[in-house]
């Protein structure tokens, strides 16, 4: 009995040695497994962090305020600078390609509301498959396409379509939009994929992808012989400005200033030729003349602003007791002239903040300075009498009730005049070393302007506010600059006599070759002012 005891016990002995053991070795397999889970787990964070690294690298090299360090698009992929660098405990890759700008931009197919979550076009071929879109000034994020589904496009005969839409991104005005506005594109495509502890044996993986608006600009200038002068930033070629001019014997005349709505929706215009005010229109075939014949009220036009495809004012010298005022409005230019015996000059400049809030600004009159302004519906002159009055050249409206304007020198004194709370005040700059005449004047914020002159003086205006001159007459260039526009605070570009163009990278202005020697009158920028990043997804593999 005692033997059988003793046996019953060894083998219970042994049994418990045998269920220890398979105890200790499932908590030693799963410690194992939990701690490399947790390992690739780390990895595969930090492989996300790896690659989030490489997007922002590459939207650097795509818009670096230097323009020395930009690539174009398609020069990202395979460039020693985005290919399997090393970053903390593993390694990145980005890549690029061909940007999506349409040959063939679509329009509205139909009339849209600024609440709208599809948007109807009339085709989609050329477009990305997400990322952004510009109508008139408004920014539009959206997140897929649809070709054929109505419904998924919100209704009868709405497809195709864009769909996920945001309107209004970074901080542009969500807006209605009417059939047939054309709908612009200029995107980069990124891919940046991020591995720990490499690329090719990685035990942790993440692929992103990035839609980045891309800039263009125009400039526009005086006639060469039967040419017109344009110049264009960023395309055919990208990361230079590139000869756009073409020959138009029957309306070539000098432009004198020019706005963009999007990639292929803008205005220039010019001096009169005969009977005729002179339109240039772009769109997606390009700068075509658009002259307006009128003989009763053409003149040379100096200043124009488009706030929508179909609205848009121009203003230029006085006709008679006239301001000469033309407005696009229903599809076609007409002649607004106002009669103002009392008030009328020549008229250089025009800048709107919304459809019934316009400013014009032009020559003195005796002891005035001239400002005009649009509001309910109709423009009225509105003189500032002032000791200081002299010729306005430009004006910018960064609100309602914030603008400023520029103009000729009086004595030892810059020519700077503020509209805030409802009121124009001059604000003149005493320099006698530096004053000189004023063409252009913008602003980025209401604490963060520009202004540009002869001679190639440059000023600037920080919170205050405060002017100061940047650059002294003759220290970048010798020639007279004649207008300024900025995409971000550190890209901007001014242009001036002899096809003078001058880039500001955030520290210093540079001169960059040009490729014209005619004098330069007007630039602009499509989506300035605007953050280039548009869509982020991450792919998971």
């Amino acid at each position: 009995m005692a033997g059988a005891q003793r046996g019953f016990l060894l083998l219970t002995a042994v049994v418990l040695i045998v269920v220890a053991a398979l105890v200790l070795t499932v908590m030693v397999y799963f410690s194992v497994t939990s701690s490399e889970a947790t390992s690739r787990h780390l990895s595969s964070k930090q492989a996300l962090f790896i690659a989030g690294t490489g997007l922002e690298h590459g939207v650097h090299t795509l818009l670096s305020p230097t323009l020395g360090e930009r690539l174009d698009c398609a020069a990202i992929t395979g460039d020693v600078s985005m290919t399997n660098i090393a970053f903390g405990d593993g390694r990145f890759t980005v890549t690029g390609g061909a940007p999506f700008y349409p040959a063939a931009p679509t329009t509205l197919k139909l009339a849209i509301s600024a609440a709208d979550n599809t948007i109807p076009v009339n085709s989609l071929a050329g477009y990305a498959a997400r990322g952004r879109i510009v109508i008139d000034r408004e920014v539009i994020d959206y997140s897929e396409t649809e070709v054929t589904d109505d419904a998924a496009c919100g209704g009868i005969g709405r497809a195709p379509c864009l769909l996920g839409i945001q309107h209004g991104s970074d901080g542009t005005t969500a807006s209605p939009h009417a059939a047939g506005t054309p709908v612009g594109q200029f995107q980069c495509d990124l891919e940046s994929r991020g591995g720990v502890p490499d690329l090719a044996g990685a035990r942790g993986l993440r692929l992103l992808r990035q839609a980045v608006q891309l800039q263009e600009g125009w400039i526009a200038g005086d006639r060469n012989g039967n040419s017109l002068t344009f110049l264009r930033w960023n395309r055919p070629m990208e990361t230079q400005w590139s000869d756009a001019s073409f020959a138009d014997a029957a309306n070539r005349e000098n432009l004198n200033d020019i706005s963009v709505l999007s990639y292929v929706d803008g205005w220039a215009v010019g001096d009169r030729r005969g009977n005729n005010f002179t339109f240039y229109r772009l769109t997606a075939g390009g700068w075509t003349a658009q002259p307006l014949t009128d003989a009763a009220n053409r003149q040379d036009l100096n200043g124009v602003y488009c706030l929508s495809t179909d609205d848009c004012w121009a203003v230029g010298d006085r006709n008679g007791n006239n301001f000469t005022f033309v407005r696009r409005n229903g599809g076609a230019w007409t002649a607004q002239p106002l009669n103002d015996g009392g008030n009328r000059e020549n008229l250089n400049s025009v800048s709107c903040f919304d459809a019934d809030d316009c400013w014009a600004v032009g020559d003195r009159n005796g002891n005035n300075f001239t400002f005009v302004r649009r509001n309910g519906g109709a423009w009225t002159a509105q003189p500032l009498n002032d000791t200081n009055r002299e010729d306005l050249n430009d004006v910018f409206c960064v609100a309602s009730d914030d603008c400023w304007a520029v103009g000729r020198r009086r004595g030892n004194n810059f020519t700077l005049v503020r509209r805030n709370g409802g009121a124009w005040t001059p604000l003149p700059l005493t320099d006698a070393a530096n004053r000189q005449h004023l063409n252009g004047v913008y602003c980025l914020a209401t604490d963060d302007c520009w202004a540009v002159g002869d001679s190639g003086v440059i000023l600037r205006m920080t919170p205050g506010p405060v002017w100061t001159v940047n650059k002294t007459p003759g220290q970048v260039t010798g020639s007279n600059l004649n207008d300024v526009a900025c995409a971000t605070a550190s890209d901007c570009w001014a242009v001036g006599d002899g096809g003078v163009m001058l880039h500001w990278d955030g520290t210093d202005w540079t001169a960059v070759a040009s490729p014209t020697g005619q004098n330069l009158n007007a630039v602009d920028l499509v989506a300035a002012r605007w953050r280039p990043q548009a869509v982020w997804r991450e792919v998971y593999q």
